[in-house]
């Protein structure tokens, strides 16, 4: 967890704020002489006679650096001609040069790369992007506090205003590649001409694409973050960098069997309404399977029947102590679909094709498990993703925050890797779940269970994906009531001792936390004005 002593929320006014406190702390630092002085190739594209004066800021932002070992690439596709005293100034550079008839993916192609940059790094920048003074002296010092030159740099940034001001700022986590994929070809994040070469291809649709299918099944993505909003984005729409979902082709899960698990205690009225989503029309094949705990109304036995009738559900009963875990492993063990979805009974979908949004991404090789925004019955966010804390709490990001806010707004509709998810909607392939050996049906029988899920994924390389689905009503602890007697205290104190024990470094670093930011358990998104 981030912590935090002083803080604002995030907004305009308070950003501007925040980043002149930041500007004054990060330019305070005594930067050593630097060891290795590397190149940072800025690659701009020209397409348009309108970007003419956006080029000129660009260009006049990069002569101003205090940081010199830059050399500036412009792709002049149509030919304009480029003010002379700006290219006159760039000589203080190591180098501008206009090219004609490539692009930018060009320089992803392996024929093509090494004579048409020399920069250790390479940056794609659209005509107005803007850097602080001392960016590349601060990106330079970073890399070289470093032990190895890593693969990309990651620079937090933001967009300026038609009013020449800075907002809607973006805080980069350690390695998210769901959302550096977003980025990747904007000026804030720096990709080694090693890396590029290394994974250099003839074919390739775009440069995000390229880079999805270099960093498939690699974990060791060294990554240098610059936790600064040095970079400043111009406004346009292209800048708003929203993870957007895969697109929905329903024909992908044809005939595949699906296997839906819901632990259930009475609450009828509750399980109805879940179960809402089943009357929708479908291509795959269900398989409802309904663990049971000790049910005693005599409508929840006659709709458990209804069910078998019409979904042909299986109904597993579990007549022992409530153990989520063990509800889980018994619901599996029964289940022979490939892909499986843990359903808690107080979880209501509003929107059709969210189980296939879910079952979809799920398929993806590279992902272990799949949860999703999920949101209170006042539509406040219940969950939106889970993050760890070293005194041992798995916290519910932005729990409580309104959706009404447009800070939240962008934060919530990117599709983001975590460390865990909450076990009341999960998305997973039974292959996978049986790997891991299940969920910890005898320490972690309550809590924690879908928290040690998860990281036992991770630790397999596997994604932990959290979708920005809306729409999703999670009724929390509608069916089991929770009260702070000793026995639950003490069952809680134990299950975190033993994640605590079992998982200290996941605990002791949260790799999807920004230093800047706190979002855990929080009713907005607040900036640390503490170091």
């Amino acid at each position: 967890m981030i912590t935090i002593s002083s803080n604002k929320a995030l907004s305009a006014s308070s950003y501007s704020a925040w980043r002149e406190y930041r500007k004054l702390k990060y330019s305070a630092q005594k930067i050593q002489p630097n060891t290795y002085c590397f190149l940072y190739s800025i690659i701009i594209e020209v397409n348009a006679s309108s970007e003419l004066l956006a080029i000129e800021k660009t260009m006049t932002s990069i002569t101003s650096q205090t940081y010199k070992n830059i050399e500036i690439i412009i792709i002049n596709l149509s030919n304009l001609s480029i003010n002379n005293e700006l290219i006159q100034a760039s000589m203080s550079l190591r180098g501008i040069r206009e090219i004609k008839e490539v692009d930018k993916s060009d320089f992803f192609d392996t024929n093509k790369l090494d004579r048409l940059a020399r920069g250790d790094f390479l940056f794609m920048a659209s005509p107005g992007t803007s850097w602080d003074p001392g960016a590349f002296m601060l990106i330079n010092h970073t890399i070289n506090l470093r032990k190895n030159t890593p693969d990309l740099i990651a620079c937090d940034y933001d967009i300026e205003t038609a009013s020449n001001q800075y907002d809607d700022p973006v805080f980069f986590t350690e390695w998210d590649p769901l959302v550096y994929s977003e980025n990747i070809e904007s000026a804030a994040i720096g990709i080694s001409h090693t890396f590029i070469n290394k994974y250099c291809r003839v074919k390739f649709n775009s440069i995000k694409d390229w880079f999805e299918e270099s960093i498939k099944d690699k974990a060791d993505i060294n990554v240098a973050n610059i936790y600064e909003n040095i970079v400043h984005l111009p406004c346009n729409k292209d800048n708003i960098n929203i993870n957007k979902m895969h697109e929905l082709n329903l024909d992908d899960l044809k005939g595949i069997l699906i296997s839906i698990i819901i632990p259930n205690k009475d609450n009828l009225h509750l399980l109805k309404k879940c179960l809402q989503f089943l009357e929708s029309d479908r291509i795959w094949n269900l398989e409802l399977i309904i663990v049971d705990n000790n049910s005693t109304d005599k409508e929840t036995w006659d709709y458990y029947d209804q069910l078998e009738k019409k979904f042909n559900a299986k109904i597993n009963i579990m007549p022992h102590k409530f153990n989520f875990s063990k509800m889980i492993n018994s619901g599996v063990a029964v289940a022979k679909g490939s892909a499986l979805v843990f359903l808690n009974n107080d979880v209501e979908f509003t929107q059709p094709n969210q189980i296939e949004e879910l079952i979809l991404e799920a398929l993806r090789p590279e992902v272990g498990v799949v949860g999703s925004l999920l949101l209170n019955e006042d539509f406040s966010i219940n969950h939106a993703g889970v993050m760890l804390t070293q005194d041992g709490m798995a916290g519910h990001v932005l729990r409580g925050a309104k959706t009404s806010d447009k800070y939240v707004i962008r934060y919530i509709k990117q599709k983001r890797n975590y460390q865990a998810l909450t076990g009341a909607l999960m998305a997973t392939r039974k292959d996978v779940f049986e790997k891991v050996g299940g969920m910890d049906e005898v320490n972690l029988p309550i809590e924690y269970n879908d928290t040690d899920f998860c990281l036992k994924l991770r630790m397999l390389n596997l994604q932990v994906v959290c979708l920005p689905l809306k729409g999703i009503i999670h009724k929390e602890s509608s069916t089991r009531k929770y009260t702070e007697n000793n026995y639950a205290m003490m069952q809680h104190e134990k299950a975190k001792r033993t994640m605590l024990n079992r998982w200290p470094d996941c605990f002791r670093h949260e790799p999807f936390a920004n230093p800047h930011l706190n979002i855990l358990e929080t009713s907005s998104i607040n900036l640390n004005y503490d170091d």
